[in-house]
């Protein structure tokens, strides 16, 4: 990916995000497609049923973060010693002014220690982390996209069109952005909750657009060159026995690409190759 993607995705996220200016949002987003002269997105698939079960429908599924292999996908970054210190001294000022000399650094470790052990905080941070559903896509067609998404290309590739799957998800309200990725995501400071984010701690629209950022926001290693764009729904309740995630109407893709490798799997290839005739959408077998 070259700089000036990543500076026009950092933009595009930001504008919208934290500058609340979504004009200038969008001409980031279309920017980038103006770069990307195919104008096309693509979603890497396994050879499973369900896959053949979604394209049939034309939906798409939208994951908990708690699914991905990246433990910090869509963690906010906090400062427990910033938030510790700010409900002591600061949310209870007048209540602890006369002993405040006596919170030395070592009273405070004691209770960062204590807070970061309880349980409660730590399924809090996981709660939070899981309030949404995500759905990925890429805009880069590439070997290593087709061996870590797509069993090493045993299974298929779905091509879209950048502007249809831009009008379908706003129809439904979804949010969709580019990726952005910083050098270190433990230390971005736009999605750090820190002593002026303790202060603000009620209001509802700083902590949403520091949570959306949280999950628009990677590192650059190792993850810049999957290129990815999200799909995304926040604050989604879904009922305990279904909490993996859910289904949303979206489209059929244009085109289907078959994996060099996916005669490992002959009856998933056959199946996906009757239904793509069935719904008329193009095969191409690399």
């Amino acid at each position: 990916m070259t700089r000036n993607e990543l500076i026009i995705r950092e933009k595009a996220v930001l504008y919208a995000y934290k500058y609340n200016d979504f004009d200038k949002a969008i001409n980031n987003v279309l920017e980038l497609f103006e770069r990307n002269k195919t104008k096309k997105l693509y979603r890497f698939r396994l050879p499973l049923s369900r896959e053949i079960d979604s394209i049939r429908q034309s939906n798409i599924f939208l994951c908990r973060p708690k699914l991905y292999e990246d433990e910090g996908d869509c963690k906010c970054i906090d400062d427990v010693e910033a938030l510790v210190k700010y409900t002591v001294t600061e949310r209870s000022r007048d209540k602890y002014k006369k002993v405040r000399k006596l919170f030395t650094s070592e009273f405070y470790d004691k209770i960062v220690k204590e807070v970061k052990e309880n349980q409660k905080y730590i399924q809090m941070k996981d709660n939070v982390r899981n309030m949404c559903l995500i759905g990925c896509m890429t805009d880069k067609m590439t070997d290593y996209m087709w061996e870590k998404y797509a069993n090493n290309h045993e299974g298929i590739c779905l091509e879209y069109d950048f502007e249809e799957v831009l009008k379908t998800l706003r129809g439904q309200g979804l949010i969709f952005f580019p990726v952005r990725y910083v050098e270190n995501r433990d230390s971005d400071s736009e999605i750090f909750l820190g002593p002026k984010e303790y202060a603000e701690i009620d209001d509802d629209t700083l902590m949403r657009k520091k949570y959306i950022l949280s999950c628009m926001t990677k590192n650059i290693v190792p993850y810049a060159k999957e290129s990815e764009w999200r799909i995304f729904c926040e604050y989604a309740e879904l009922p305990p026995e279904k909490d993996d995630g859910k289904f949303f109407d979206f489209l059929a893709p244009k085109k289907i690409y078959l994996g060099k490798k996916i005669d490992n799997n002959i009856k998933f290839k056959n199946e996906i190759i009757d239904m793509a005739n069935i719904r008329d959408i193009e095969i191409e077998l690399l």
